[in-house]
């Protein structure tokens, strides 16, 4: 489908030229999420928190801590995975067991009432 000149200049629509898309950050999502069957029918919801939890990892500052086994963790609220997937909280909640019903991530709630890790 084409678009006249004219409908484009009202739509006012912006691109990235060049250096300008250096000055977003970005979140970076697995290539496996996307094309392993291992992961078909993951739900953006589920594949945003998951990626966002990567990334909160990957930037260093925000690990948390290691486990007795040596693998790193991230604490993580409720409302933090709500903003993560852009979604409710009942559909966090869902996102968050899918996402450990699969493996991908381990839910840790040594403190109740407190943020999961």
């Amino acid at each position: 489908m084409g678009y006249k000149d004219e409908e484009i200049k009202k739509l006012n629509l912006k691109y990235f030229n060049g250096k300008e898309s250096e000055t977003y950050a970005f979140l970076m999502v697995p290539k496996a999420i996307l094309y392993d069957k291992e992961y078909e029918g993951l739900k953006l919801s589920e594949i945003l928190i998951y990626s966002s939890l990567l990334e909160r990892m990957k930037l260093g500052g925000n690990i948390s801590g290691h486990d007795e086994l040596g693998r790193a963790y991230v604490y993580c609220s409720l409302e933090m995975a709500q903003q993560f997937g852009h979604c409710k909280r009942s559909s966090a909640i869902t996102a968050l067991k899918s996402l450990e019903a699969r493996g991908m991530i381990e839910k840790d709630t040594r403190c109740p009432g407190s943020v999961s890790r």
